[in-house]
C-alpha cells in the first residue's frame, strides 16, 4: 500500500512590501544625516558672529573711535612714505594689508592676520574680504600694479564705517 502525501506550497510574501519600506528608512536616515549637518553649520556661523559681537560689546564708542583714529593716522604715514618715495609699491600694500588687519584684530579679537583670504572670507566679512583681495595682486605678483592712492583711500572709508 503506497500512500502519498500532498504538502503545500511554501507561503512566499511579496518582496514589494519590504522593498518599499526598506527605501522609506534609507530616506529617513538621509534626513535624518542632512538636517544634523544643516544644524552644525548654522551654529558655527553663529558662534562666529557671537565671537564678534562679543568683542565688539567689550569695547566703548570712545575705545573703538580711538583705534579708528589710530589706524587712519597710520594709513595716512603709509602714503606719505609711498608719495615720498620711501615706500615701494609692494611694500606699500604690504602695509596697508597689515595694517587693516590689524585694526580688524583689535577690534574684534579675531586674528585676521594670520589668515589667508580663503579663511577671511569664511568670516563672513565682506569689506576685509574685498579689502584684501584688492591688495593680494599688488603684494604678490612680480610687476606690481595698483592704486595705491585708492586703495588707502577705501580702508580708510571701511575704518570709519566700522560698527
Amino acid at each position: 500500500m503506497q500512500t502519498e502525501v500532498k504538502l503545500q506550497d511554501p507561503f512566499s510574501y511579496s518582496l514589494l512590501p519590504v522593498i518599499i519600506t526598506g527605501i522609506i528608512v534609507v530616506a529617513f536616515i538621509i534626513f535624518i544625516i542632512v538636517r544634523k549637518i544643516i544644524i552644525i553649520r548654522k551654529n558655527a556661523k553663529m558662534r562666529k558672529k557671537t565671537v564678534i559681537e562679543d568683542r565688539r560689546r567689550e569695547l566703548t564708542e570712545e575705545e573703538i573711535l580711538q583705534i579708528k583714529k589710530e589706524y587712519i593716522s597710520q594709513l595716512i604715514k603709509i602714503q606719505e612714505g609711498y608719495d615720498n618715495g620711501q615706500l615701494a609699491m609692494r611694500d606699500t600694500y604690504q602695509r596697508i594689508s597689515a595694517s587693516i588687519r590689524e585694526f580688524v584684530f583689535k577690534v574684534t579679537d579675531i586674528e585676521v592676520h594670520n589668515y589667508t583670504l580663503t579663511d577671511i572670507k569664511r568670516l563672513n566679512m565682506p569689506v576685509l574680504a574685498e579689502l584684501v583681495e584688492e591688495y593680494y595682486r599688488p603684494e604678490f605678483e612680480r610687476e606690481s600694479l595698483g592704486d595705491v592712492k585708492n586703495s588707502i583711500e577705501k580702508t580708510k572709508r571701511a575704518i570709519e564705517r566700522w560698527n
